[in-house]
């Protein structure tokens, strides 16, 4: 049950361009008896491995935007770091009430209606980069990807269309993941063989996930998975306070 879940994980990831960490962090914290601390760093290795693997599958289509994607990084990994390390001084219920409020919001955001790219002069840079900023801090500190803010903010702010931002997202979600698993390395002891083996599902997941997002339609799977994220973030905050 536990790997069927990987591979769900890993076709959310690959067909909406994130959302494969709300999903991890849950599984390894509630079915598989993971603490928090030990989850979201699992969880920044195997979205960083998923990821990766749905980015080499979107090579061949060109239409990741290195150059966009390469901005995003430099602010983001600033942020991830912030965000790792301040992890050490929260403690777990607040990490998992702060989870829970994103796992909301980003349901929310992904039932609104379409936005469609802004022909309008350009946002401010500055924008752009405090949007990666604050991104990181989240990937770091509660070990989301960030994919559902970051496809929204390539596409509005960094004047990008869908597909390109989904394709985008992943490669800044497997840079940013990879950054904030490697500030957590000296902060705890990680199970290798199950990460591992997760991790290979979740990339079998993603590479059916990519396939899925070049003929389905994205707005359906997203608004399906958004009512998903409700009954989840609903659970976790009354588990949590409860």
């Amino acid at each position: 049950m536990t790997y069927l879940l990987a591979l769900l994980s890993g076709i959310a990831l690959g067909t909406l361009g994130g959302g494969g960490s709300i999903l991890i962090v849950p599984i390894l914290t509630y079915l598989m008896e993971f603490s928090l601390k030990l989850s979201i760093p699992m969880s920044l290795a195997i979205v960083a491995i998923s990821s990766s693997t749905a980015v080499l599958s979107n090579l061949k289509e060109k239409i990741i935007n290195y150059k966009i994607a390469v901005q995003f990084i430099v602010f983001s990994l600033i942020g991830t770091s912030l965000g790792s390390y301040s992890s050490q001084f929260v403690s777990s219920n607040f990490q998992l009430i702060l989870f829970s409020i994103i796992i909301l919001l980003a349901a929310f955001s992904m039932l609104r209606k379409k936005v469609t790219q802004s022909q309008k002069e350009s946002v401010p840079f500055i924008f752009f980069a405090l949007s990666a900023l604050g991104i990181g801090v989240l990937t770091g500190l509660i070990g989301v990807g960030g994919g559902f803010l970051i496809v929204p903010t390539l596409n509005i702010i960094g004047r990008q269309n869908i597909k390109v931002s989904i394709a985008t997202s992943l490669f800044i979600i497997a840079m940013n993941s990879l950054g904030g698993f490697i500030q957590y390395l000296t902060i705890v002891d990680i199970p290798w063989i199950f990460l591992l083996k997760f991790s290979a599902f979740a990339s079998i997941g993603s590479i059916i996930g990519s396939k899925i997002a070049k003929k389905a339609n994205p707005e359906k799977l997203k608004s399906s998975f958004a009512y998903f994220l409700l009954l989840m973030g609903v659970f976790m905050i009354v588990k949590t306070t409860f």
